[in-house]
């Protein structure tokens, strides 16, 4: 049942029960098992709280992410992710990130905190079995290497 939930800049109406069971089907291990992803996967317990916090509020795993990317190692070690997850719902009030990002030319996340950022959209890239409707929730955050062996 869709309900609204005020969250950060955006109110949402999302069904956390559909979107909680559709991913108790999406494999753990996903479709990719380079090393960026396989240490996402090992490491996605050190995002930031804030960020686990808006997914596991929306009926997300956020153990697994439906598209995950690495750009770059940082300074620190930690490396640079962006990635999506799915969940039951729609925007009613905010601005669709994408459509932000595209007028401005910029990747427009809501920032959480330093190194983490949120946005969605209902430009969705992979429906994998979700139910409609569907909303896409794209994240950026810094993830420790966690794997003992480098890419």
């Amino acid at each position: 049942m869709l309900q609204q939930v005020r969250l950060l800049e955006w109110l949402l109406e999302v069904d956390t029960e559909a979107t909680a069971a559709t991913y108790r089907n999406v494999p753990s291990d996903q479709d990719c098992t380079c090393a960026y992803c396989r240490n996402f996967r090992a490491a996605w317990r050190t995002l930031p709280a804030e960020l686990l916090q808006v997914l596991e509020t929306l009926g997300i795993d956020p153990a697994k992410p439906l598209d995950i990317t690495e750009f770059w190692e940082n300074e620190d070690g930690t490396h640079f992710y962006m990635g999506m997850y799915n969940l039951v719902g729609r925007i009613v009030d905010g601005d669709d990130y994408r459509t932000v990002s595209r007028k401005s030319g910029q990747i427009d996340l809501h920032p959480l905190v330093e190194n983490a950022g949120i946005g969605f959209t209902g430009d969705v890239d992979f429906g994998r079995g979700f139910p409609t409707p569907i909303l896409q929730a794209e994240f950026m955050a810094d993830v420790p290497w966690v794997l003992g062996e480098k890419p």
